[in-house]
């Protein structure tokens, strides 16, 4: 990570803020809010711990470990292939290259779909070559 020695101690501070300037010159729309998701899953923790320790200095293979997931996210490899995971109407869903990520839009659709339906009696419905991998 660029600037400093390798021998230097890095935290959870520090490692936000440069990856979210780092990605930024990368293109990427919501640099901050990414380089929280990756580091909190590089460390096993949720997003409130990042702020509840912001001094906490990163090991060498947590630093490592971190350093390899924001490579491939700048280098087009989509954050929910990083992270293993994807929210969809409220739910987790486990993904991994080769199985389609839910786009925003067609959790609208869905939302859309489901106020057409009968709310007074049972319905069915079938999801057919959608890619779910």
């Amino acid at each position: 990570m660029g600037g400093r020695t390798l021998g230097a101690t890095w935290t959870v501070r520090d490692v936000l803020n440069w990856t979210r300037t780092y990605f930024r010159e990368a293109g990427i729309v919501q640099p901050r809010l990414e380089a929280e998701i990756l580091l909190a899953h590089t460390l096993s923790v949720d997003r409130l711990h990042l702020y509840l320790a912001p001094d906490r200095p990163l090991s060498p293979e947590e630093r490592a470990r971190y350093r390899e997931v924001v490579k491939k996210r700048r280098q087009g490899t989509p954050l929910q292939y990083l992270i293993g995971e994807v929210q969809f109407l409220g739910l987790r869903f486990r993904v991994r290259p080769g199985a389609l990520i839910p786009r925003p839009e067609t959790e609208e659709m869905v939302m859309r779909a489901l106020r057409l339906l009968p709310r007074d009696q049972d319905t069915a419905c079938l999801d057919l070559g959608t890619g779910s991998g």
